[in-house]
């Protein structure tokens, strides 16, 4: 009973951490008040706006 119940702990988990990337990967998608983290080296900037080279992808 105990190995079915960590077995089944492992796979819920795995399972959460597989789908995280893509919810995290549309920053449009959070909540308003959110935090998110953006990656990368601006290309362009404005006193109003800016463009971000995340490279390949």
């Amino acid at each position: 009973m105990r190995k079915t119940l960590t077995a089944l702990a492992v796979a819920a988990g795995t399972t959460g951490l597989a789908t995280m990337p893509a919810i995290a990967a549309n920053p449009y998608d959070q909540v308003d008040g959110a935090w998110i983290s953006l990656d990368g080296t601006i290309a362009q900037a404005t006193p109003d706006a800016f463009t971000l080279d995340h490279g390949n992808g």
